[in-house]
């Protein structure tokens, strides 16, 4: 698990562009921490699958695969309903959100989900 886990960590480098404007956007919604996180969800993933479907029902991710991409569902989600998620399946990263203070990125993949600072 911990292997997995720290494969999030390219995951999060390779989405940094989408986290600084997903920054950007909760600001100008003026949202806090405390009531959304930015998601990068794999939507190939066991469990991302499923996550990605309910925020972001009807898309076609197949147009993004035939592209020869891996879809990403990325987006601003409550930070709450996020959390409720995270307990079903991951038990540490739903810890690990709980307790941080600043603006949160949750990413789903490799079957795992991690948490960093936004």
């Amino acid at each position: 698990m911990a292997a997995r886990k720290h494969e999030c960590q390219f995951t999060y480098e390779d989405n940094k562009d989408h986290v600084e404007r997903f920054k950007n956007r909760v600001v100008a919604l003026g949202k806090t921490a405390d009531e959304v996180v930015i998601v990068l969800i794999n939507v190939d993933d066991f469990y991302g699958g499923p996550i990605a479907d309910k925020f972001m029902p009807g898309v076609n991710w197949q147009q993004i695969r035939d592209q020869g991409t891996i879809p990403f569902a990325r987006g601003i989600v409550e930070r709450e309903g996020m959390l409720k998620i995270l307990e079903r399946f991951d038990q540490m990263a739903a810890a690990k959100l709980r307790t941080m203070k600043q603006l949160a990125v949750v990413i789903v993949d490799h079957e795992v989900a991690e948490v960093f600072p936004a």
